[in-house]
């Protein structure tokens, strides 16, 4: 059986390196990306659910951590140059697209979602 992980502050939580995942941000100790954790949240499902169905090597706060650190990009600027802002309203999608690349889709997040476990 795995060791647990001992890992402390949300900004220790998340980790990347370059040769796992195309150094997509992951999970500490883990080779579970934030993006896979955050696309579980968008769905709706609740934290444990979450950790009980589809990581249980996760906790709660591994899931916080990965909000949080989407939250911290969005705030420091970082989601990608040449990338526009698209303004949401009324929970309506909107996209943006930058040449030479795929259309990215924006949608208003649902706040239930992100209220963590029941």
């Amino acid at each position: 059986m795995d060791q647990p992980r001992d890992v402390g502050s949300p900004a220790e939580r998340i980790s990347v390196n370059a040769g796992m995942h195309f150094g997509k941000p992951c999970i500490t100790g883990t080779r579970i990306t934030v993006q896979d954790v955050l696309e579980l949240v968008r769905e709706g499902i609740a934290f444990r659910e979450i950790i009980q169905e589809y990581y249980p090597e996760l906790t709660v706060e591994d899931i916080r951590a990965s909000i949080q650190y989407a939250i911290a990009l969005v705030a420091a600027g970082r989601m990608g140059s040449g990338l526009q802002n698209s303004i949401l309203a009324d929970g309506e999608s909107s996209h943006v697209e930058r040449p030479g690349s795929a259309k990215i889709e924006f949608c208003k997040p649902d706040p239930i979602s992100l209220r963590g476990p029941p």
